[in-house]
């Protein structure tokens, strides 16, 4: 008898006797094996009672009618079994596991392993050509296999895009990823059309910005210090008090000699640590030098050729070079004057007016003791 090369179906012969008996057992095959359902693939026991129409995976070790049926199908027709041999790829419904299987490899198998370069999925929601995987689900979950899980977002080029877009109803308010560069960026809207930058992320830059015309504000949780550093070291720190404060006692400097701030505002005067205990005193400031440095150097009135902004008013101050020259020529050197780089000699000079305080207290103290012995002097002259 001839059959169909799939289904394996009998043919009607011409001038057959008795058609109806092949064409019943075409359709009998037909409703058994088009959309196929299982009632199970494991069990291996025919059952007692079976429904007319009921079919099952006969398993390996099956035994009673299914012995030596292992592989096919076994469907429950006009009181006895009839069996059907599964061919690669036939997909079946399959009661017992509420799931969609597969018959490959002669056993039959969960058929989402076997999904391959689908078109597109759409799960409790409608994908399309565009969106071509889609989720619709209070949470989607992805746990770990072994030791890790690592969910991979990849593009071909840096000025191509792989980022995670956030929005409400449907409309963009914020992203991060790889945007247009291979730098990490956090991006916000406020209507899905202006994106503002917020943050920017590369090895080897952090930069943190307003998105609005409003100021930028970088907050810990209240219990502990803001703190900034470079090169893997803590530098400096904002405190839960709002004091901005090192991390490291006298080590930081704040500007240097080509790099100032123009004022410096305060209530009050700056606090310097002058404990007896933290210094070690190696002579006094001697008077004839005192008067030596405030002969020597002349303060004068200028104006600074760069200023920030454009204010052309008169300065009153000294000149580095004077106070270096009138250091030489008493024979003194401390920390009054300086260069920006030591090893430069021609790099910026800079100077320490705080450090002039004592050389004027000094040549007052001088000038008041001259002072005193002509007063001693003269009234001796009077009562002569």
């Amino acid at each position: 008898m001839s059959l169909t090369p799939r289904l394996q179906l009998p043919y009607l012969a011409a001038g057959q006797a008795q058609k109806h008996v092949t064409l019943n057992e075409a359709l009998r095959s037909l409703d058994a094996l088009c959309q196929l359902v299982l009632k199970s693939t494991a069990t291996t026991t025919p059952p007692p009672t079976p429904t007319e129409g009921d079919c099952y995976a006969v398993p390996a070790g099956a035994g009673g009618a299914w012995t030596s049926k292992t592989g096919q199908i076994a469907g429950w027709f006009d009181g006895g079994w009839q069996f059907f041999t599964p061919r690669e790829g036939w997909l079946a419904w399959v009661d017992a596991v509420d799931a969609v299987q597969i018959f490959k490899g002669g056993t039959w198998r969960s058929a989402v392993t076997e999904l391959q370069n689908m078109t597109r999925l759409g799960i409790g929601t409608m994908a399309d050509a565009t969106t071509r995987f889609a989720v619709n689900s209070a949470v989607s979950r992805f746990d770990q296999e072994g030791g890790n899980h690592r969910m991979v977002v990849n593009k071909t080029a840096p000025a191509n895009t792989a980022s995670l877009v956030f929005q409400t109803g449907y409309s963009g308010r914020a992203e991060f990823g790889l945007t247009g560069s291979d730098a990490f960026l956090v991006k916000v809207s406020a209507d899905g059309t202006a994106w503002h930058d917020a943050m920017s992320v590369s090895p080897t830059q952090v930069t943190i910005q307003s998105v609005t015309t409003g100021n930028l504000r970088l907050m810990t949780n209240g219990t502990g210090s803001l703190r900034f550093g470079t090169g893997g070291t803590e530098r400096l720190a904002l405190d839960s008090s709002g004091h901005f404060v090192p991390l490291a006692d006298n080590v930081s400097r704040l500007g240097g000699a080509g790099a100032r701030f123009q004022a410096i505002w305060s209530a009050t005067g700056t606090i310097q640590t002058s404990d007896a205990r933290e210094k070690i005193v190696e002579s006094p400031l001697r008077k004839a030098s005192a008067l030596a440095l405030l002969d020597a150097v002349e303060p004068v009135l200028f104006r600074w050729k760069q200023d920030a902004e454009g204010d052309s008013r008169l300065q009153a101050g000294f000149l580095a070079q004077d106070i270096k020259a009138a250091l030489d020529g008493a024979g003194l050197d401390f920390g009054v004057w300086g260069l920006e780089d030591s090893a430069d000699h021609e790099s910026r000079q800079w100077l320490r007016p705080d450090q002039l305080i004592p050389v004027l207290w000094a040549a007052l103290k001088e000038t008041r003791n001259e002072l005193r012995a002509l007063k001693e002097r003269l009234a001796i002259a009077r009562d002569a």
